[in-house]
């Protein structure tokens, strides 16, 4: 039981670690990470917990105090997830967040995860009309808009994000995601971001303007408390440590003169993995 695993990333002064697990089950269009392919070094549980060990003591010489399992897809393999985030809190890391599209939680799903404690989630709609989803991604949404429900009846603590994509999915898609959300729970914090063609598997539309971001932000604003444009600006001061797969890092390299042009604010700087975890004969 193992999944491949091309990057880990750790933030600094805060201490937390995002583990990347490739592979997904969606073929999204405007795709922006490598990590959808089955790609990067296989661990399994164990091993990659051993990877967080060795990157948290190489960055801070102590653990993280918040771990981010994403992707790709995480909920892929489940009993993999579940081991994971066992051992994690074995640790003694209460702090556990998995970002994830929704399609595979499942009430059993959630029920386990719930057990162990402490869990969050960030659920990324890609779409809320199922045509438009299905378009974007090949499948479609119902089974992403019951697990909103299903997170919220398990009373589980998550937030919503959604890419604005000119032409693709627009304010009205906003507004309608806004709308559902809403009748669940008018309080669910809902991120809004905009599309990022120069990172894209597929050049499918433009980067929004400013004014169509704060049009969606004002449109949401009509139905939830608690809306939200872009990453938290705090995120922008901190200090990012990614250890790499190494077979991998000309690829990085591609991803870091590209985001280095477009954001003065990037700061991440590229570790090989076999710095921490020698690579095995």
């Amino acid at each position: 039981m193992k999944r491949r695993v091309p990057s880990i990333s750790l933030a600094s002064p805060v201490k937390s670690a995002l583990i990347i697990l490739s592979g997904c089950n969606f073929d999204c269009r405007g795709c922006i990470t490598v990590a959808r392919e089955p790609i990067g070094r296989e661990f399994s549980a164990e091993e990659t917990v051993e990877l967080v060990l060795k990157a948290g003591r190489y960055v801070w010489n102590s653990l993280p105090e918040k771990v981010i399992i994403g992707g790709g897809e995480p909920t892929l393999n489940p009993k993999y997830l579940l081991k994971l985030v066992a051992l994690l809190k074995r640790m003694d890391i209460n702090d556990v967040q998995i970002k994830t599209n929704g399609y595979l939680l499942n009430s059993w799903l959630l029920k386990e995860l719930k057990r162990l404690g402490l869990i969050s989630f960030v659920v990324d709609v890609k779409a809320f009309t199922d045509d438009v989803h299905k378009w974007y991604t090949g499948k479609s949404n119902k089974r992403v808009l019951r697990a909103i429900k299903l997170l919220d009846e398990h009373d589980l603590k998550f937030y919503v994000r959604m890419t604005l994509i000119p032409g693709v999915v627009d304010i009205e898609e906003i507004r309608k995601m806004c709308i559902f959300l809403s009748h669940i729970d008018k309080s669910i914090l809902f991120r809004i971001y905009g599309f990022s063609p120069e990172h894209a598997r597929e050049k499918i539309s433009r980067r929004p303007s400013r004014s169509e971001l704060l049009r969606a932000y004002r449109e949401a604003q009509l139905y939830l408390d608690n809306v939200r444009v872009g990453p938290d600006p705090e995120t922008f001061k901190l200090e990012y440590t990614e250890f790499r797969d190494d077979s991998l890092l000309e690829r990085y390299a591609k991803i870091d003169e590209v985001s280095k042009s477009l954001n003065r604010n990037w700061n991440i700087k590229g570790i090989p993995m076999s710095r921490i975890l020698p690579l095995k004969d």
